[in-house]
């Protein structure tokens, strides 16, 4: 294993841990404090100042103008969209339950690489697909959410279009990863993403709980937390693992988050222990370790 593999594992690992705690803590700000875009909104203007302030101190690098639509195509899918889905989700079902279901991606990447990039589906993949399947289907036959009046089966179907938009990211944003630092990346990813996000955000803002309300301390940590770890961090530990890392290597360790999720969840008192939880996860890992550590084969 060499030293940038290495680095590349760290990365990927960190950002889904620090992925894992974000679930649970969305729940705290969506509940009351700020809607979706405005939540996004906040993250997005403070990820894009300090990227661009950052930039001013590191090496200066060109961009093409090819390459440009290709990061304001990637920021839609991997923040704007991807991000929205899941705090949406939270809405309607549990940190858990939403966490699996992103749990789903490397399944999706699967999909998505046999459909656009006629990648054989072996018969080990068919199986993972199963398992990863049923751990879907006994979340919304048997999920029981810790909040009242939730909608399970719509939350995890808003988590499922998360993880498509994530899954699609990767694919079209491994190449901008291998020819760009994390810094230019992020730079014109926060920017792009702020000029979807500003308008409505800044129309909502004024009403939200948290300009208007008192927030606590702990709420308010908690969404410095998300801006500085979740949002600048991860963002920026991301592309050092998509530059050495195959897409399916860098999608498997998704699988962490319903594990980070759900400890996180249960302490903070957002859900309960229910035996089809465990089951769940361990269907959706089981079937997204087979499906990207099947032996690779020709493309058909």
């Amino acid at each position: 294993m060499t030293k940038n593999s290495i680095s590349g594992h760290l990365s990927i690992l960190a950002v889904n841990v620090i992925f894992g705690l974000t679930v649970p803590f969305m729940k705290v700000l969506s509940d009351g404090w700020l809607e979706p875009v405005s939540l996004l909104a906040v993250r997005a203007f403070f990820a894009m100042l300090i990227f661009w302030l950052i930039s001013f101190f590191v090496r200066k690098e060109k961009v093409s103008g090819r390459e440009l639509w290709t990061i304001l195509i990637g920021a839609q899918l991997g923040f704007v969209l991807s991000q929205y889905f899941t705090v949406l989700s939270l809405n309607y079902t549990s940190a858990v339950y939403t966490a699996i279901a992103l749990a789903c991606t490397p399944i999706i990447s699967l999909l998505l690489g046999a459909l656009f990039q006629h990648e054989r589906i072996t018969v080990q993949k068919l199986i993972g697909v199963v398992f990863a399947l049923g751990g879907a289907l006994l979340m919304i036959l048997k999920g029981q959410s810790a909040t009242a009046g939730a909608n399970d089966v719509l939350g995890i179907c808003l988590a499922l279009l998360g993880g498509l938009s994530i899954a699609i990211y990767y694919i079209i944003m491994g190449g901008i990863s291998e020819r760009y630092s994390a810094t230019t990346q992020m730079k014109w990813t926060f920017l792009f993403s702020g000029i979807a996000l500003f308008p409505i955000g800044l129309y909502q803002f004024p009403s939200q709980a948290m300009y208007v309300g008192s927030p606590s301390t702990s709420v308010i940590g908690v969404l410095a937390f998300v801006i500085l770890f979740s949002t600048v961090l991860a963002f920026f530990l991301l592309p050092f693992g998509m530059k050495s890392l195959p897409a399916t290597t860098v999608s498997i360790y998704m699988n962490l988050q319903p594990v980070v999720a759900a400890t996180a969840a249960i302490f903070m008192k957002q859900d309960y222990f229910s035996l089809d939880k465990p089951i769940s996860a361990l269907l959706v890992i089981l079937g997204a370790y087979l499906v990207t550590r099947a032996p690779k084969e020709a493309k058909a």
